[in-house]
């Protein structure tokens, strides 16, 4: 159970965004921000929406992403603004990291801390 925590700028990726309980390429949770929405996804040998709001970003600004997981509870935050919080059993455990499509992407202050 832990807090991680990243500012990120996109630059020219199609999507981009931080994962946490990372178990390889097909198993981890994200916080990804698509064009003009973000999403949370669980990938599970296939990507599932576990939520979604309309959020646009502005290419090169630094935004601070953070997932706080701790048990079933994922919380997923945006500039201090909390934007989902859902239940899921699937992935208990694993890594972090970040995850960009067709781009690049930069990222300052990442922590991860205990919760």
């Amino acid at each position: 159970d832990y807090s991680y925590r990243a500012k990120l700028s996109i630059h020219l990726a199609r999507r981009a965004g931080i994962i946490t309980r990372y178990q390889g390429l097909t198993r981890w949770i994200g916080l990804i921000q698509k064009e003009n929405h973000i999403q949370l996804i669980r990938n599970w040998y296939g990507e599932t929406v576990l939520a979604e709001a309309a959020r646009d970003w502005d290419v090169d600004t630094l935004y601070e992403y953070r997932l706080d997981v701790n048990g079933a509870t994922i919380t997923a935050w945006v500039d201090n603004e909390k934007l989902f919080t859902v239940e899921d059993t699937e992935l208990s455990c694993g890594g972090v990291g970040f995850l960009f499509d067709t781009g690049i992407i930069g990222f300052r202050e990442v922590s991860v801390r205990p919760v």
